[in-house]
């Protein structure tokens, strides 16, 4: 749902919830994950296996993003790291990994490890590193986000942070529900913690 269809809804009083979205006004309900630590914990988890230059494949225009980019960021300011712009990347939608990890690696100041916005980034980038003859994590530390069924059977099975997707449909669902039922004008926002699942592929 989009900022608009949201005003919609909000000025013909439609009980609405929105998922892994979140807004600044007080006066809409949404669940989301904790964004800013999901950045932060994935971030940290890499450094303290040693590395210190954390590629951030981040996603496009989104709360979500933003927060995890300001997770990321805190993680290595914490760590006495400096923030490399060169190794912050925004994908736009459609937008193919490939040309974008081939140019990054070309570089004498690589990465050691990346950091993806979701398990699907996650995945292309383990694609593409096995095609151009990189191990995982010898040569690079992957993690992703989202814990898909598919994380755990990939090779190396992906480190990754659980965001409890399935239990925010769940969550959300008993939110609109209640709205429905009720009376109850409160709004309702609810944020899961984010669970690092560390597996093989850092």
């Amino acid at each position: 749902m989009n900022l608009k269809m949201s005003n919609i809804c909000i000025e013909h009083q439609i009980p609405f919830v929105l998922v892994a979205r979140r807004v600044k006004e007080s006066n809409v309900n949404f669940v989301v994950a904790d964004d800013f630590k999901v950045g932060k914990i994935a971030t940290e988890h890499l450094l303290e296996k040693g590395h210190r230059k954390i590629l951030f494949l981040n996603s496009w225009k989104s709360s979500s993003a933003k927060l995890r980019l300001e997770g990321y960021k805190e993680a290595l300011k914490e760590a006495g790291l400096s923030v490399n712009a060169k190794f912050i990347y925004s994908l736009a939608p459609n937008v193919e990994v490939k040309p974008i990890l081939e140019s990054v690696l070309s570089n004498r100041n690589r990465p050691t490890a990346i950091f993806c916005f979701c398990d699907s980034i996650a995945l292309e980038v383990v694609k593409v590193l096995k095609s151009i003859g990189l191990r995982i994590p010898e040569d690079m530390a992957v993690v992703g986000c989202d814990n898909l069924d598919y994380t755990e059977l990939l090779d190396p099975p992906l480190t990754t942070v659980d965001i409890s997707r399935f239990e925010m449909g769940v969550k959300a669902a008993k939110i609109l529900l209640e709205l429905l039922d009720s009376e109850n004008k409160n709004f309702i926002q609810h944020t899961f913690e984010p669970k690092l699942i560390i597996r093989e592929s850092t």
